[in-house]
């Protein structure tokens, strides 16, 4: 409050504009670079964790930079009562002095000249942090470090003025900048080390080039940090210092490293390495990229660069080097088992695996030579589990995929499991994967000589981040266990390990048992089984017992207490029995408790299931995963009793291939029009050339009327976007995009054709084109494209014929095409008569937000309105999506205005709407789309509201989710792809939403088609169909998510259906069907069902279901065909026609 009242009184005191995405990727960069060389633990490293976590590529200054600037010497806060602890100054690198006072409050006296200086100060988590505002641009931009500025840990660590007369900085940049600076680039890293005395501030000025920019050359600015290893707190996180106490350091075991090779003269690993031995062909040992050398240092580094500070796991194993990655860290699957082999014959008890390929099952050759060699040589195998987390569930890599290896994930210093960490269950069998997880994230350990993987902290030194950096800790947690208990062989080891894991809070296909123990499984002498798996159980199946064993290897009886934590993928509790609450294992000896599944019993409907069962003593945790998924069986097939009337499939020439963007019918029903993109080779065969078509078809004989082949753009990048047909049927519109020949902005054209056949000499022949309408996306603060090309457009046209509606989005790019900046809407209309421009619109979201339009475009019964909908973020930096439906008018002195804008707020998680639609009186407008509670995308649902056309009021909202009618928790999705899930009856009674539920976080189950139908008034379910395809139990059945369509007839009787179900046996053996159903709009009976069969290996790309005036149901769709030579794929357009079903 006193800093508020102080701004306002002060117009010195303006608050300094930080840009919202100020800090980019390369500030994370930065972040890693300082936050190995200071103290760890500091509260600027924990923010870069957390905006990994939430899968954003930047942290934002504006989690404090956000208070109102300062005048010089401003008091802020209240001085507490005298006390005993005297004021600490500080002098910043910029002259200027900050006192910090008891109970927090401060002064800040700007250095010599620096009197027009204001000041930005945030006190947060305990921290107090002055930001000069000549110093914020640069430290936004990640240029200089925060550390700087951060009173509080300035004068924690000792740089407070009674501590130091001067401030240590590090330098980075070009040796020139640095001589002039007086300080001398020094290794590889172009690093160097000065020391600035405080008085006046004097070297701020050379530093530095304006305010936001440093001095010609000159990179980087950090403060030189106290250094305290990461491996120091990494090491401790597992509890090794502990064990090292106990005099175990992993001593007379050997631990192989498989990777890039190993830098054996870094001062770590002079003299840990036994043997090396290259098994890439055409290769020495040495490593050149970087990563092995790390991944060894970690497991048996001794610190010498360092102290000791930065000291490997299990520092006295001794080190077999197997090189089976090249100089680019890539291999393939036979080096890797050459080097397992290797490994074994060299004598290796524990081997570590930071490699691999995604996705495995257990059974691919890697996996199967670590199950092997683990049952005949008693050899542990410790995985990355890979760092796919991004994608979801059931991308664990293989080796860790083998049954017997020791998947590794990666956690943070909080034991937060990382985003990248890749999660379980495996599979195929959806076995338990990962088993523990290990510190992964901001890793410091050896550099090898000459390379520069991750973030280089030195010449000695680097950081990395990955699963790759996990595994070897609990490789090297495997060596000190295996020192201190000898007698423990690879199971042993393993068993030991995870059943003494630590609960790090996340779901058991994320973490398995938890975050590795190394102290525990040393000290408590009691350890159980791994996992226990029962595989695929069939859902009508008898009850199936499984039998955990404990051991106790005190001299002592241990009771202890079981109980079972078992869930779905979405943490609904699914109960196990265990035949016994407490067992007591006598000493020495072993005890077994049985855990049966009955599927009967289930009080849920799931997919894969899974937990621990935990057993506890004074002084004793342990925990066991299970897991298992349920077989369901497959739903019987609809009988074939639609007939087919006619087909018809156009082939496109060889070296090219068409995809439909939309199709449509005449209102008499006697024409098809068909709008799509046509990718084509160069001459060179290297790359793809892009242009539109229009073709327009005889629904009688099913001929083509005219074409019109061309491109559009001097690019050739063309991407159809819509295709409207006027009310009667003379003139086609579609619309396209395309980026400039710079790639600065894309132009958007809207083309009218003529369906008029000449009635007299001179007029228009069919297919001309009669106008084309151009505009091109402007700047918004960058490069501008349509959010997605072609498809990220809709077009509409008002009922009179007379208006054209035109409605996209477009973004701005920032560095790359991976950072996309601000975006906005636009909506424009065209006279359908000339092409002339009426009117443009733009909407910007506020903030920094990005806003996805148009999904859908609709223009009121009246020609009044046009209503385009789509989504928003408002903070990039926040999992929030909600739809936006914006009310144009489209005609009249307001023409062009909104009449309304509604966001419709979700309670959590992501709402995206793709589709709408307006009742038939024009009262109501409806929007679908998908709602996912969180980010995890687990269990999805399919959303649906209503909006007062008049006053954009949410009328209602309901949802449908798959896993409430008898299906496995997964995605229940309304799937977007350019045509409609979405129909309205025009009889004002019901409206028909439809799309696909698949099971599981990566649709590895069933999948079907699903259909709701609603009361338009008040959102109440009428009745739901679901249709499996036919797949068989354990193969993999879907509904393409890009075949989805729904239409109703013109009384309103028939509801009509299409989707496409593909499937695979156990042979790997694809099939392809497009399926059509009519049903009984008033009940949901089936009143036909026909499909249309493509050969092994064929795939749809889209499809829709059109429906005539006289209730001929017309299917189009494109079928894409297996490659052919030169590895182009052709397609065929295709479409089905089917007489109306018998009533």
């Amino acid at each position: 409050m006193v800093c508020a009242v102080l701004c306002q009184r002060s117009p010195a005191s303006t608050r300094i504009p930080i840009p919202a995405r100020s800090i980019s990727r390369p500030a994370a960069k930065r972040w890693r670079i300082s936050a190995i060389g200071s103290a760890a633990g500091r509260p600027h490293a924990e923010w870069a964790i957390s905006a990994r976590r939430r899968g954003v590529g930047y942290m934002s200054w504006r989690r404090w930079l956000i208070g109102c600037a300062v005048p010089a010497l401003l008091l802020t806060g209240s001085p507490a009562a005298p006390a005993t602890a005297a004021p600490v100054t500080v002098t910043l690198i910029t002259g200027d002095k900050v006192t910090t006072y008891p109970g927090g409050a401060t002064t800040t006296r700007p250095g010599p000249g620096r009197s027009h200086i204001t000041f930005e100060r945030r006190a947060e988590g305990g921290a107090v942090r002055v930001v000069p505002s000549d110093a914020a641009p640069l430290v936004a931009a990640g240029r200089v470090d925060e550390r700087l500025f951060d009173i509080t840990y300035l004068a924690r660590e000792g740089y407070d003025d009674a501590s130091r007369a001067d401030l240590p900085l590090i330098l980075r940049g070009t040796q020139d900048s640095l001589w002039t600076l007086g300080a001398k680039a020094t290794g590889t890293t172009g690093m160097s080390a000065v020391v600035q005395p405080k008085q006046g501030g004097r070297l701020w000025p050379r530093l530095v080039a304006g305010q936001r920019a440093l001095a010609p050359g000159l990179t980087q600015v950090w403060l030189d940090g106290k250094v305290r290893a990461s491996l120091d707190k990494s090491t401790a996180q597992i509890g090794a210092p502990a064990v090292w106490k106990s005099g175990y350091t992993g001593a007379g075991v050997r631990v192989a490293v498989l990777d890039t090779g190993v830098d054996a003269a870094h001062p770590d690993l002079v003299g840990q390495v036994e043997a090396a031995q290259s098994l890439v062909a055409g290769s020495d040992a040495a490593d050149r990229f970087g990563h092995g050398t790390h991944v060894a240092a970690i497991i048996a580094g001794t610190g010498a660069a360092s102290g000791g500070a930065r000291k490997g796991v299990a520092p006295g194993a001794r080190l077999l080097s197997g090189k089976v990655l090249g100089d680019d860290g890539a291999g393939h699957e036979s080096w890797a088992i050459a080097g397992m082999e290797w490994a074994v014959r060299r004598g290796a008890d524990v081997v570590n695996l930071s490699f691999g390929g995604c996705c495995g099952d257990g059974t691919d050759p890697m996996s199967v030579a670590v199950d092997t060699l683990t049952e005949t040589e008693d050899v542990l195998f410790v995985a990355a589990a890979g760092n796919r987390g991004q994608y979801g569930m059931q991308y664990i890599d293989s080796p860790a995929a083998a049954t017997k290896a020791l998947a590794v994930g990666a956690v943070d210093r909080r034991d937060r499991l990382t985003p990248f960490s890749s999660r379980g269950p495996r599979h195929a069998d959806h076995a338990v994967k990962p088993d523990l997880t290990a510190p992964g994230a901001a890793i410091v350990s050896a550099r090898a000589a000459g390379t520069g993987l991750g973030t280089p902290v030195d010449d000695h030194y680097t950081a990395a981040d990955g699963t790759s950096m996990a595994a070897p800790h609990v490789a090297g947690a495997a060596a000190l266990l295996a020192q201190a208990r000898p007698d423990l062989g690879a199971t042993g080891l393993k068993d030991t390990l995870t059943s003494t894991a630590s609960d790090g809070g996340a779901r058991w296909f994320e973490q398995g048992a938890g975050r590795v123990d190394v102290a525990r499984a040393i000290a408590q002498r009691v350890h159980a089984d791994t996992t226990v798996g029962f595989g695929g159980v069939h859902a009508e199946a008898a009850p199936v017992t499984r039998e955990i064993t404990y051991r106790n290897d005190t001299a002592r009886p241990v009771s202890l207490r079981l109980a079972t934590a078992v869930t779905d993928e979405v943490r609904r509790p699914a109960g196990l029995a265990l035949s016994a609450k407490r067992v007591t294992v006598r000493p020495g000896g072993t005890a077994t408790v049985g855990l049966t599944l009955d599927p009967a019993a289930l009080k849920i409907v799931g997919n894969f299931f899974g937990g621990v069962v935990t057993a506890t003593a004074p002084g004793v945790r342990l925990r066991t995963t299970v897991g298992f998924h349920i077989d369901h069986p497959p739903a019987p097939a609809l009988p074939d009793d639609w007939a087919e009337r006619a087909t018809a499939a156009y082939r496109s020439p060889e070296g090219r291939r068409r995809t439909l963007a939309g199709s449509a019918l005449s209102p008499d029903g006697t024409q098809l029009f068909l709008f799509g993109n046509e990718l084509l080779l160069t001459p060179d065969l290297q790359r793809e050339q892009a242009r539109l078509f229009t073709t327009v078809i005889d629904t009688a004989t099913r001929k083509p009327i005219w074409t019109v082949e061309e491109p559009l753009f001097e690019t050739h990048e063309d991407q159809g976007g819509g295709l409207v047909v006027a009310p009667d049927g003379g003139t086609v519109y579609v619309s396209g995009d395309a980026p400039s020949q710079d790639d600065t902005r894309t132009e958007t054209l809207t083309i009218a054709y003529n369906n008029r056949p000449p009635a007299r000499p001179g007029d228009p022949a069919l297919g001309r084109e009669l106008w084309r309408a151009s505009f091109t996306t402007g700047h918004i603060e960058g490069v501008t494209r349509s959010l997605e090309p072609g498809n990220g457009m809709r077009l509409g046209i008002s009922p009179d014929g007379r208006t054209v509606v035109l409605a996209g989005a477009k973004w701005n790019k920032v560095a790359d095409w991976e950072s996309l900046g601000r975006s906005e809407a636009f909506t424009v209309a065209y006279d359908a008569r000339t092409g002339e421009q009426k009117w443009y619109a733009a909407h910007k979201p506020p903030g920094q937000g990005m806003v996805y339009a148009a999904m859908d475009l609709a223009v009121s019964p009246d020609g009044g309105t046009a209503y385009v909908t789509g989504f928003e973020q408002i903070d990039p930096g926040r999992i929030h999506i909600r739809p936006i439906t914006f009310a144009y008018a489209l005609t009249g002195p307001n023409a062009g205005r909104p009449r309304w804008v509604r966001r419709h707020d979700s309670a959590t998680g992501i709402y995206q709407a793709w589709h709408s639609g307006i009742s038939a009186d024009g009262r109501r407008v409806f929007v679908a789309g998908t709602l996912s509670p969180d980010e995890d995308f687990l269990d999805t649902h399919t959303n649906t509201h209503a909006l007062d056309a008049k006053t954009g009021r949410v009328l209602w909202t309901t949802s449908f989710a798959g896993s409430a009618h008898g299906y496995a928790a997964g995605h229940t999705e309304v799937v977007r792809d350019g045509n409609s899930a979405l129909a309205v009856s025009p009889r004002d009674d019901l409206l028909f939403v439809t799309g696909q539920h698949c099971e599981g976080g990566t649709c590895t189950g069933r999948h079907a088609l699903v259909t709701i139908a609603y009361d338009q008034r008040t959102g109440a379910e009428r009745w739901h169909r679901i249709h499996e395809s036919p797949g068989r139990p354990r193969s993999l059945s879907k509904i393409s998510p890009r075949g989805v369509s729904a239409a109703v007839s013109g009384d309103g009787t028939r509801l009509y259906v299409a989707g496409t179900c593909c499937w695979s046996n156990a042979s790997g053996d694809e099939s392809t069907e497009h399926v059509t159903i009519a049903y009984d709009t008033a009940g949901g009976k089936v009143a036909g069902f026909a499909r249309h069969k493509f050969e092994p290996g064929t795939r749809d790309d889209s499809a829709r279901v059109l429906v005539g005036p006289d209730q001929r149901v017309i299917h189009t769709l494109t079928e894409v065909w297996p490659p052919f030579a030169r590895g182009f794929d052709p397609s065929y357009i295709g479409l089905s026609q089917y007489a109306p079903p018998a009533p």
